[in-house]
């Protein structure tokens, strides 16, 4: 719709800044120094954002204002990045957690696959029109970009 939205790190909030009346509109996270790091918008205009801090994947409506959050199943993984596919899913990079996951809203359930790179620490991740998820491998000694098809059901 043109607005333009942010992560606010340290004041736990995302916020919405509309160009044309140059208005800003901050919406506080719910839970305590989520630090949330990264958003994308999907198909329905819900707003879903990555909570490094606490590893939890949450959502805003912005037309209610409501909040709503999903804890992963890898505690103290760090995400990083996220990106929504065609139907819906949440896919996310677990930094210390050397997984990709993905999150199904539709049933509440995740799925983690892990990286066979030992400590490549992911972080960005992005999806293509044939089904892959592609994320980097940061760390010094794998310093790659990897690749997984979202239909491939080894790794859970």
């Amino acid at each position: 719709k043109g607005n333009i939205w942010i992560t606010e790190a340290n004041g736990n909030r995302l916020a919405r800044l509309d160009p044309v009346t140059e208005s800003i509109k901050e919406y506080l996270i719910p839970t305590p120094f989520a630090n949330p790091s990264d958003l994308v918008i999907d198909h329905k205009g819900n707003v879903w954002f990555a909570e490094m801090v606490p590893g939890i994947i949450g959502m805003l409506d912005p037309l209610s204002g409501r909040f709503n959050e999903a804890v992963i199943p890898t505690r103290n993984s760090v995400i990083t990045n996220i990106a929504v596919d065609k139907s819906g899913k949440v896919w996310f990079s677990e930094n210390r957690g050397n997984k990709i996951g993905v999150f199904d809203p539709l049933n509440a359930t995740f799925s983690e696959f892990k990286i066979p790179t030992y400590r490549s620490l992911p972080v960005g991740i992005t999806l293509d029109n044939k089904g892959r998820v592609f994320f980097t491998e940061s760390h010094r000694d794998a310093n790659k970009i990897g690749m997984l098809e979202i239909n491939d059901s080894a790794g859970h």
